[in-house]
């Protein structure tokens, strides 16, 4: 199975931590997430300039410390568009 880099990442990471003495996961609940991750999860990355973007990375960082961060911040604005073009036909 070929896993995106990032999950290889945050599953190294998991190990990591555990090595470095701080009670994360073991190795078998790092290799369940990363199963689990694969199979039920998909990942986006957004690259955002500093000058043409600044709105916009300023208003993920302002809901950023409100409840449900930027993915939820994300996740419910792509929620009101499905429900207005549902709206709407």
């Amino acid at each position: 199975m070929n896993l995106p880099a990032l999950q290889d990442r945050q599953y190294r990471c998991i190990l990591s931590s555990k090595k470095e003495g701080r009670s994360m996961a073991s190795e078998a609940q790092a290799r369940a997430v990363k199963k689990y991750d694969a199979v039920n999860t998909r990942q986006f990355h957004l690259k955002l300039n500093i000058n043409t973007d600044s709105d916009i990375l300023d208003k993920l960082d302002a809901v950023a410390k409100e409840e449900g961060g930027k993915q939820g911040y994300i996740k419910g604005l792509i929620r009101r568009d499905i429900e207005g073009a549902k709206e709407s036909s």
